[in-house]
């Protein structure tokens, strides 16, 4: 590492091993880095492990009132910064083409 640094980092003796002027600056300045570094991961970590934003849901009437419903009370207690938009129709979906059946639609927004 000397080389690449350009100065003498560490005195050597046959009884001692010291750092130098310049070798206990650079250790200084390595280990606030690495503190920083350290402090910047677990923000990172911090923000991931709480989802945040909205998340919308299309289904048919029955399944959302069967089984979404239920469950908003309390993925909203799990996840305070998440908002979800339920939207609720009759409309059937095929994988060749779509096709909407005539009826009411609804939609609810729940915001914690």
């Amino acid at each position: 590492m000397r080389n690449g640094l350009g100065a003498r980092l560490l005195q050597r003796t046959t009884r001692k091993l010291s750092l130098t002027e310049a070798g206990a600056a650079f250790h200084a300045r390595s280990a606030q880095i690495l503190v920083d570094l350290a402090d910047a991961e677990a923000e990172v970590k911090k923000t991931a492990l709480h989802p945040r934003g909205t998340l919308r849901m299309s289904a048919s009437v029955f399944f959302g009132r069967r089984y979404l419903s239920p469950m908003l009370g309390q993925l909203t207690a799990l996840f305070p910064q998440v908002s979800f938009e339920l939207t609720l129709t009759a409309s059937w979906i095929w994988w060749t083409r779509a096709s909407t059946l005539p009826s009411a639609s609804a939609r609810w927004r729940i915001r914690a």
